[in-house]
């Protein structure tokens, strides 16, 4: 009896239905081994990296990688760079051997710098994944560093019959300087009346983040916290309310950005006088928007206060319009000031402050600052004594003027005023202070607000009329130096 008879009929069953579809199985088999095959054989990579420097004029590498790098026999590539903000000095190369030329011609059209790589072997170079070598710069900004794929030819690979690979890919890379930069560093050394206030401020690009930091009697530097005489302590300025325990202070910032370590500020001495022994000083300075005739502005500060509703603890006299900053400079040097303090301005054009005994008999330039107007200087130094009176409002060839236009405006009864509209303060008015009026335009809030330049408590149409106005002569600050 033939045994396979024996077999059930359902098992017999399978194994015809089997026997009859072998073919049909191995090719599946053989057809899926091909389609793995496809897949897994990508063309090459070439990816140029990413490389950060914290500080500008530094070395940084930027290294070339490679995938699926095998059975490769010449490489021809073209990088571009920014050659204003990268220098080339070099590479280095393990990976390849031979006939390896690395060159750095002149720029590719301004402003990009170029590094051809060129390299052929007749042993097939297998890397698989991993660094293809290494071109090192000296960094002084950020620039994208790319292939030059847009031409046809800069870049290619062949393989190890020299045939070129038409899915090789090529993929971008950038350097980026980051951290902070300090381009305007504190005052060496401030001098403020005990309690007076005075301030210290840094200009720094690729800033996130600020801390100022104390030393006390050559100390280790310790952060500042807001109160205790002492604001914006993470700010660009630091605002001080000088204390006579605040005398032989030094202060620094420490600045912070893009992830670098903070840098630090020159440091500031603090020297803080007792007004005892001191001299009294007077500038006399009118505001435009503020004037209202016979030498007299509106009490504006004042009426802020009282109907804001403050405390009358913190209201100032009814006869005060504004603060100004008072500035004293050495002739000999107009670099930094010797003085620099906030002051309130009466409505009859005064504001007065004390100085030290040591300012009498010396020399010096004045300068003032307001909120809103443009800057202005004494048409030449003055000697301090005590009780000295600077007045600016009389006569305009008491102000400085570096005969391009006025510095100041004349009135109808023939005073002379600072002139309103620098709301943002680069020393010119023009359209960028017109548009700052017109855009902070609102009804609704009631304060001395920096481009309040008519004074009334709000941000309007009004205040932006006579920004306008003054925006047409395009008036600048004159300075002696």
């Amino acid at each position: 009896m033939n045994t396979f008879y024996q077999i059930p009929v359902t098992l017999k069953t399978r194994l015809l239905a089997f026997k009859a579809a072998f073919p049909a199985v191995v090719a599946l088999f053989l057809f899926s081994l091909l389609m793995i095959r496809t897949v897994h054989a990508q063309g090459p990579v070439v990816a140029i990296g990413s490389a950060t420097s914290c500080t500008s004029g530094t070395a940084v590498t930027v290294p070339i990688t490679v995938q699926n790098f095998t059975n490769i026999g010449a490489v021809s590539l073209d990088m571009l760079y920014d050659s204003t903000k990268l220098t080339y000095t070099g590479f280095n190369s393990a990976a390849l051997s031979g006939n390896l030329i690395v060159n750095n011609p002149g720029p590719a059209g301004s402003p990009f710098g170029r590094v051809l790589i060129s390299w052929f072997s007749l042993t097939s170079a297998n890397i698989g994944s991993g660094l293809l070598m290494n071109l090192t710069f000296t960094a002084n900004g950020s620039s994208t560093v790319n292939w030059n794929t847009a031409v046809v030819g800069q870049c290619e690979l062949a393989d190890g019959n020299g045939d070129v690979i038409s899915n090789a890919v090529f993929t971008n890379g950038s350097v980026t300087v980051g951290g902070a930069a300090i381009s305007t560093q504190p005052v060496s050394n401030l001098s403020l009346a005990n309690g007076a206030s005075g301030s210290l401020s840094v200009v720094a690009s690729g800033a996130s983040s600020y801390q100022w930091q104390v030393s006390v009697a050559g100390g280790a530097w310790t952060n500042l916290s807001n109160g205790g005489g002492y604001s914006g302590v993470t700010s660009a300025t630091l605002e001080i309310v000088a204390a006579s325990s605040m005398n032989g202070n030094q202060y620094r910032v420490q600045v912070s950005g893009g992830g670098c370590s903070p840098v630090p500020s020159s440091s500031s001495a603090l020297t803080v006088v007792s007004t005892g022994g001191g001299m009294n000083a007077t500038v006399k300075v009118l505001l435009e928007g503020a004037y209202i005739g016979n030498g007299e502005m509106l009490p504006a500060l004042y009426d802020i206060y009282v109907n804001n509703g403050l405390s009358l603890a913190d209201t100032p006299d009814p006869d005060v319009t504004d603060t100004l900053t008072i500035s004293l400079w050495d002739p000999a040097d107009l670099s930094v000031p010797v003085y620099s303090q906030k002051h309130v301005l009466r409505t009859n054009s005064e504001c007065d402050f004390t100085l030290p005994g040591s300012y009498s008999g010396q020399s010096y330039w004045i300068s003032v600052n307001h909120r809103s107007s443009l800057e202005i200087w004494s048409s030449s130094a003055v000697v301090f004594s005590n009780n000295v009176v600077y007045d600016f409002t009389s006569d305009l060839t008491n102000t400085f003027n570096d005969g391009f236009t006025d510095p100041q405006i004349e009135t109808f009864d023939g005073k002379y005023v600072m002139i309103s509209g620098d709301v943002n303060q680069d020393g010119n008015i023009e359209g960028a202070d017109a548009n700052q009026l017109f855009s902070s335009q609102d009804a609704n809030v009631f304060d001395l607000l920096l481009d309040d330049i008519t004074f009334d408590g709000y941000v309007d149409l009004v205040d932006y009329n006579q920004g306008f106005t003054n925006s047409g002569n395009s008036p600048f600050f004159a300075r002696p130096y």
